[in-house]
């Protein structure tokens, strides 16, 4: 505890901004977590160098694999008119180009594009978040799209918590060791289904003239030509269900759909009929026939159910995989295992936590080592730059975890700013005993000094 403390202490020193975001915002309410929004930069955008690559939909049971192809079946009945969003980038043909050199740019024509109440399409924006010092996260705004679509609300029961490492109880001659891997770029990496895609367009049609060179533009056309010669097919492929029950044991890739399957007609028709395609004078549609609107075709942090289908797919392929056996798999709504080893995998991040003779090396698990090979073969990576092996001590979940001194408390970046703001109001002496006290309970129970050994 004494050096914990020790620690903070020369934590607080270097960081004389550590009570920034508490201060009193005059005029409105405070910036959420002091976030402050960038336009997108070309040059600073964070993107895969190949996006969409992975194929999440293998992974996803039934029926959240059909949710995830066609979004339709996720739609709100009422179908309420879409709030608005906007781009912030000072040269968004250039944003364009650079989505598309990462192959997570679709082109679609605008009467494709599924509609919200009023006929409107509910057009998303974009905008930068500082990752560091040369890049920016690139976060799609897809509020529009999210209010026309219902939640899933399946992560609450497949994610784990760092919380959970102080019910730990280790031996005497006991050490616990862990192995980290984060995934690059995950979500980007995710791919989506053409009618997914047709579900988050992103900033206003643009003409083809400014998309030139494109590959989306290429396919674009390719697609719009051979639907030209081919007959639509009477068939609704996302209205066959194969009945197969959702969750995490479900760890083997959806099956294909049996096209010999009987599809009700009426309910087709009930399905087609859903969309919302507004009608357009031929004069207007000669204007604006060589017009494209830019759609994302790789899943969006932003979704609604971004969360519920990553987790879910990323847990089945690690369960397929050799990973999160029943025995061993860590569940916040569950009791934590009772085996020697502990597998959890929260979105991107996954973690092993095993028991070893105090002061004794493991190696690399085998489902660790299983799953970043796996990882390779189906177009995703594992960051060689945070890949951990064998530690004692280390941070994930949130959690600051040391496995050979017994004790779990807050991450490092979660501890700074709110014990910074404690010690400030403190030294403005308007803290009362009360107070003080609350701020210390909250410190035991959130911080959790205790738990491990």
């Amino acid at each position: 505890m004494a050096r914990q403390l020790d620690a903070l202490r020369d934590w607080l020193a270097a960081s004389p901004d550590a009570c920034n975001g508490y201060a009193p915002v005059w005029g409105g309410p405070a910036p959420l977590g002091s976030v402050t929004v960038k336009p997108l930069i070309p040059e600073r955008m964070a993107l895969p160098p190949r996006g969409a690559s992975f194929e999440l939909a293998n992974w996803l049971p039934e029926p959240e694999r059909s949710n995830f192809l066609s979004p339709r079946r996720i739609r709100r009945r009422d179908e309420p008119a879409a709030p608005r969003s906007r781009v912030h980038a000072p040269n968004w043909p250039k944003v364009l180009e650079k989505f598309d050199d990462s192959r997570i740019l679709m082109l679609a024509r605008e009467e494709d594009v599924p509609r919200d109440g009023y006929g409107r399409i509910p057009r998303h924006g974009a905008f930068g978040l500082e990752k560091d010092a040369d890049f920016d996260r690139v976060i799609i705004a897809r509020v529009p799209s999210n209010s026309l679509e219902l939640p899933g609300k399946l992560a609450g029961s497949l994610l784990p918590h760092g919380c959970q490492t102080c019910e730990k109880v280790l031996g005497p001659s006991e050490d616990w060791v862990f192995e980290v891997d984060d995934l690059r770029d995950f979500y980007p990496s995710c791919a989506t289904s053409y009618e997914h895609a047709l579900s988050t367009p992103i900033g206003p049609a643009m003409p083809a003239s400014a998309l030139e060179g494109t590959a989306a533009l290429a396919d674009a056309r390719r697609l719009e030509a051979a639907r030209a010669t081919t007959p639509e097919p009477r068939s609704v492929d996302c209205l066959q269900s194969s009945g197969r029950g959702g969750g995490i044991a479900d760890s083997q890739p959806a099956a294909a759909h049996d096209s010999s399957r009987k599809v009700d007609l009426d309910r087709v028709m009930h399905f087609m009929s859903q969309t919302h395609v507004p009608k357009v004078s031929p004069a207007r549609s000669a204007r604006r026939a060589d017009r494209w609107q830019p759609c994302i075709k790789s899943l969006s942090m932003g979704h609604l159910r971004a969360v519920d289908w990553a987790q879910l797919g990323h847990s089945n392929f690690l369960r397929a995989h050799g990973g999160l056996m029943d025995t061993e798999v860590l569940l916040y709504r569950a009791s934590v295992p009772r085996a020697p080893c502990w597998d959890g995998v929260m979105i991107d991040d996954r973690v092993t936590m095993r028991e070893a003779p105090r002061g004794s090396k493991l190696g690399e698990s085998p489902q660790a080592a299983a799953a970043v090979a796996a990882y390779l073969r189906h177009g995703l990576e594992a960051k060689a730059s945070k890949r951990v092996r064998d530690a004692v001590e280390t941070e994930f979940w949130g959690a600051h975890v040391h496995g050979a001194e017994g004790w779990t408390r807050v991450s490092d970046d979660g501890l700074r700013r709110p014990v910074g703001a404690s010690l400030a109001l403190c030294e403005l002496g308007a803290v009362s005993v009360t107070f003080g006290g609350a701020c210390g309970a909250c410190g035991q129970s959130r911080c959790s000094t205790g738990g491990v050994r």
